[in-house]
């Protein structure tokens, strides 16, 4: 076991850290994958190329100058959760939609450790966040605590399909540049969830939410989602990706509007 052990760390020693990739979805999927990567510079460097590429586009444009579809998982994107394995990562569909925030990266973290997150979930009849490592959330917000590990419990209800499920969602800060930081934040379903109706089902669900903070203190937001969804009815990608894509939009608004009546109302 140790001369194993002794050559698994001369490989990764010699091959050094992956590079972030430069195009975008390749990037995405990067993000998701090396989330809990032990070296930082990893996340580091991609979120830093993330911020680069998005703060070139026009994040106060049209919602289809600022949405993106992007490929499906893999199995390799997904080597270090747990995932429904009798589920093919491929047969999963992936859109992102970025958008500038009207608030702060603070604010957007007091908003994260809310056990109650129904007023940025436009989409949901219950969002319920209970949080595993650290229970007490406070000190996520001033970076005291950089990673935190939470269960969400969830119910989701739009003309196609109604389910309740339980989403893994953990989130921890990461350096942008030298006087810059960000929050990123990875979920996924551990497994299948049957819809409220016969034949439908959420049988993948697969996050990577990423909050850019800026020097204008107008945070960057950067959401993007894949899943795999039976609807007991024919529903083309081009539909799915048109829903999930003004859904998420909607909540990246919902959150805005939360943060305001949360922490700013006079």
């Amino acid at each position: 076991m140790r001369a194993s052990f002794t050559a698994l760390a001369l490989a990764l020693a010699t091959c050094g850290p992956p590079d972030a990739p430069k195009e975008l979805d390749a990037l995405t999927h990067f993000l998701f994958r090396e989330w809990a990567h032990e070296a930082p510079t990893v996340m580091e460097d991609g979120v830093a190329e993330l911020d680069k590429q998005l703060n070139a586009l026009n994040l106060d444009g049209s919602l289809d100058d600022r949405s993106f579809r992007v490929t499906a998982m893999t199995k390799d994107d997904l080597h270090d959760v747990a995932w429904p394995m009798k589920r093919n990562p491929k047969d999963t569909i992936g859109s992102c939609v970025a958008r500038r925030s009207k608030w702060p990266l603070v604010d957007q973290a007091k908003l994260i450790i809310s056990p109650d997150q129904l007023d940025a979930e436009p989409s949901a009849t219950k969002y319920l966040r209970t949080f595993l490592d650290p229970t007490d959330p406070a000190c996520f917000v001033d970076g005291a605590c950089p990673v935190l590990i939470t269960d969400n419990d969830i119910t989701r209800k739009n003309a196609l399909l109604t389910v309740s499920f339980v989403l893994h969602k953990n989130m921890r800060w990461v350096r942008l540049g030298l006087d810059r930081w960000a929050i990123a934040s990875r979920s996924h379903s551990d497994q299948s969830f049957p819809g409220e109706k016969d034949g439908t089902a959420l049988n993948q669900s697969y996050s990577i939410d990423v909050f850019l903070g800026q020097l204008d203190d107008r945070a960057i937001r950067y959401q993007c989602s894949w899943s795999e969804t039976d609807f007991n009815l024919a529903v083309d990608d081009d539909l799915q990706l048109s829903v999930l894509v003004g859904a998420v939009d909607d909540a990246l608004a919902a959150a805005d509007t939360a943060i305001e009546t949360r922490f700013h109302a006079l």
